[in-house]
């Protein structure tokens, strides 16, 4: 898939995941250590810095103490091997939102949005949402605080 990305020169997104939930030493460093070795595979087949982005695959082999500690320490993951990728952070309605406040898929808007304004705060650059309005506004007022964005007075 590299070689194909490579070849027409699109973006890619370099997603964590992993067979199972355990981690042997420290998550960071384990996500840190696939990163490495996914940049390497996408170097190779010719792929730019310019044209890939990073995902802590929340969600994805990882359970949901994992999920809250990989959140608290996400801007961490934004530079692998000294270069700095953006982040692309992907938490909507997913199952440790659920396991965390005990609530069910259609319950757990406003703790996406939690986790998006955290996730902005941390350094990500995009998030990836369902509920695109409501959350859309939570993440860019977060960048007008953070001064990410210039205040336009809307009239």
């Amino acid at each position: 898939m590299a070689d194909v990305a490579a070849q027409a020169h699109c973006p890619v997104i370099v997603m964590h995941n992993q067979q199972g939930k355990s981690y042997d030493g420290d998550v960071i460093d384990a996500m840190q250590a696939f990163f490495q070795k996914s940049l390497a595979i996408a170097h190779d087949a010719g792929v730019q810095d310019a044209d890939i982005l990073l995902d802590p695959g929340i969600g994805f082999g990882k359970d949901t103490a994992t999920n809250l500690l990989v959140q608290r320490r996400l801007e961490e993951l934004l530079t692998v091997g000294g270069v700095r990728y953006p982040m692309l952070f992907a938490s909507s309605r997913k199952r440790f939102i659920g396991d965390t406040l005990g609530l069910p898929v259609d319950e757990r808007m406003e703790a996406t949005g939690a986790s998006c304004v955290v996730a902005i705060t941390k350094g990500a650059d995009m998030v990836r949402v369902h509920d695109v309005r409501p959350i859309a506004r939570m993440c860019r007022m977060t960048d007008f605080i953070l001064g990410r964005e210039k205040y336009a007075e809307n009239k």
